[in-house]
């Protein structure tokens, strides 16, 4: 099955979904061993199978296993998919993992940065969100300008924040744009009268 995911690299590889869904310490002990590999692809396969522990008894294991990568890695690939892990398994404290993937040279994984910061209200991943509402590119806005709308959250009501979502109320990504002026109304900002 990890020869065929391997060979595969798919999201939706039919070994890897099963992989994910074997609940088994064999397969557990087999994703450590890719995460301990000097080969990127190997580790991302680790990660993926690992991510997929969420009401399992092996979910501490994969918490620690994903942190302790997550504070050396350096490939953009597995950055990215520890960014989505690291979601998954909902760690609270992710933020202060994600500096790397949310300031890569690759875009999908600053996107996934943005993602997984996106439900955070921790000071580390405001200031992240705030810089990646920035980004060059518009799905990174996006997620980043979401993350910064205070709802299901307690985000502060900082001037910071508000500005942030300001600087996007005419971004030419329309859905970050979209994300800005409903960020800035649930601020009560009137800053959204006039662009609204």
């Amino acid at each position: 099955l990890v020869s065929l995911a391997l060979e595969d690299q798919a999201d939706q590889s039919p070994s890897l979904i099963i992989l994910q869904t074997l609940n088994s310490m064999v397969v557990i002990e087999k994703a450590l061993q890719l995460c301990a590999s000097k080969n990127s692809k190997d580790r991302v396969l680790g990660v993926n199978i690992l991510m997929y522990q969420t009401d399992s008894q092996f979910r501490s294991i994969a918490v620690k296993t994903l942190i302790d990568l997550a504070r050396m890695e350096s490939d953009s690939a597995v950055l990215e998919v520890l960014a989505y892990a690291l979601f998954q398994l909902d760690v609270a404290d992710r933020s202060q993992y994600l500096q790397r993937a949310a300031t890569c040279l690759v875009a999908s994984t600053r996107k996934a940065a943005a993602t997984s910061l996106s439900s955070l209200a921790d000071n580390i991943a405001i200031n992240l969100l705030i810089t990646l509402s920035e980004d060059i590119e518009g799905d990174v806005r996006n997620w980043a300008t979401f993350g910064l709308q205070p709802a299901d959250k307690d985000l502060p009501n900082k001037e910071e924040i508000r500005d942030a979502l300001f600087a996007r109320v005419h971004d030419c990504h329309e859905e970050a744009r979209h994300e800005a002026l409903l960020g800035l109304a649930q601020y009560k900002d009137q800053r959204v009268i006039a662009p609204l």
